[in-house]
C-alpha cells in the first residue's frame, strides 16, 4: 500500500472509537457501591498495620490506598459481604474478611504494578516494602479468623501461586484458539487471589464441599474483567510493549506464538474486521451472563446483581464500539479503493 494512504488509514483508525466508552446507568441496574463504612474501617486499619513502617512506606500505602477504594474496586470489597451474606456470617467476621481481601488486593496491586513497570524510578524498594508489610496484613487477618486450618492455607498458597504463573507467563502464552474453547481456564489465573475470600468463607460456616461452586462465578467475573480490560487498553498495551489478548484475537496469534513486528499495523487492518470484534465482545458477554447464572444458583444474588449491571454496561458499550468499527470500515473502504490520485499507484 502506498505510504500516503496507510498514513492515511492509520489516521482515520486513531480518529474513530475503537474502544468501549463510558455510558449511562439509568436505564439497567448499576454495579455494587463501596460501603462508606467499610472505607472508613480500612482507611484506619491500614494506618494500624503501618504505623511502624517509614514515612516513605506509609505515604506510598495511603496513596495506594486511594486508588483502590474507587468503584472499579467494588467486587473486592464487596464479596466478603455477599458471601458472608449468603451463609450468615456475623456482621463482625465479614469486616474482617473485608479488611483480609483489601489488604491482599493492595499486595497484589503493587505487584501487578511493578509487573508493568508502573513504578516511579526510585519508589521500588519502597515498594517491595510495602509489599510484604500488606501480604503479611492480609495472612494475619486470615489467622485471626482461622487460625492454622490446614484446608484453607493450601488453597491460600495454591491460589496465590497460580496468580504468580499468571504474572510470569505474561498472556503470551494465551491463543486463539484457547480462547475460543475456554478462556476461564486461560484468563482467570489472573486474579485468582480474590477466590481466596472463597475457601475462607467455605471454613468458617463448614460448607468445604462448596468450593468450587462459590468460585465459579467468580473465575467468570475474572475472565470478563480481563478481557473487558484488554480491550479498553490494547493501545496503551501495546505502546508499553504489554502482551494483550484483544491484539493476540485479532491478529489471530495462536499460543506462544509472536504477533509480528509491526502489531500496531496489524491491527489497524484487523479492526475494519467487524465480525471478529464481535466475537470478542461476545465472550465477554458470555462470561458475564455465565457468572450471574452461577452466582444465582448458590444464592450470591448481590454478586449476580452487580454481574447484571456491568453486562448491561458492557453490552452498550460493545453496540458502540462496533458502530464505531463499522463507520471506520466504510471509510476505510473509501480510503483504500477510492479514485486513484496523480503520482500514486494503488497496486505498488
Amino acid at each position: 500500500m502506498p505510504a500516503p494512504r496507510l498514513k492515511e488509514l492509520e489516521d482515520a483508525v486513531q480518529a474513530t472509537p475503537t474502544h468501549p466508552r463510558a455510558v449511562s446507568t439509568k436505564s439497567h441496574p448499576t454495579p455494587a457501591p463501596i460501603d462508606h463504612d467499610d472505607i472508613r474501617f480500612m482507611r484506619e486499619r491500614l494506618r494500624d498495620v503501618l504505623s511502624r513502617e517509614s514515612p516513605a512506606v506509609r505515604a506510598e500505602g495511603g496513596r495506594l490506598f486511594e486508588r483502590l477504594a474507587g468503584p472499579n474496586w467494588s467486587v473486592e470489597w464487596n464479596l466478603p459481604h455477599w458471601l458472608g451474606f449468603r451463609y450468615g456470617l456475623p456482621a463482625a467476621q465479614q469486616r474482617q474478611l473485608v479488611a483480609a481481601n483489601v489488604l491482599g488486593l493492595a499486595y497484589v496491586r503493587l505487584v501487578d504494578d511493578r509487573h508493568d513497570s508502573e513504578n516511579a524510578e526510585g519508589q521500588t524498594d519502597v515498594s517491595l516494602q510495602l509489599e510484604d508489610v500488606l501480604l503479611e496484613a492480609a495472612s494475619g487477618e486470615y489467622r485471626q479468623l482461622l487460625g492454622d486450618a490446614a484446608w484453607f492455607w493450601s488453597r491460600f498458597e495454591n491460589r496465590l501461586e497460580r496468580w504468580r504463573m499468571a504474572l510470569q507467563h505474561d498472556l503470551n502464552w494465551t491463543g486463539r484458539t484457547a480462547l475460543e474453547a475456554d478462556p476461564c481456564t486461560q484468563l482467570a489465573d489472573i486474579g485468582a487471589p480474590l477466590m481466596i475470600g472463597c475457601a475462607a468463607v467455605c471454613v468458617l460456616s463448614g460448607a468445604l464441599g462448596e468450593l468450587e461452586k462459590l468460585e465459579a462465578p467468580v473465575r467468570h467475573y475474572l475472565t470478563a474483567a480481563v478481557l473487558y480490560d484488554h480491550l479498553k487498553d490494547w493501545q496503551a498495551d501495546l505502546a508499553a510493549g504489554r502482551s494483550n489478548v484483544f491484539v493476540r484475537w485479532m491478529l489471530h496469534a495462536e499460543a506462544g506464538a509472536a504477533i509480528g513486528v509491526d502489531p500496531l499495523t496489524g491491527m489497524y487492518a484487523a479492526l475494519t474486521d467487524v465480525r471478529q470484534v464481535e466475537l470478542y465482545t461476545g465472550l465477554v458477554l458470555d462470561q458475564l451472563v455465565k457468572g450471574i447464572d452461577r452466582a444465582r444458583a448458590v444464592g450470591m444474588e448481590g454478586f449476580a446483581d452487580h454481574l447484571q449491571g456491568l453486562h448491561a454496561e458492557a453490552s452498550e458499550s460493545a453496540l458502540s464500539m462496533v458502530a464505531g468499527m463499522e463507520a471506520l470500515l466504510t471509510q476505510a473502504h473509501a480510503i483504500l479503493f477510492s479514485k486513484q490520485r496523480p503520482g500514486y499507484d494503488i497496486l505498488r
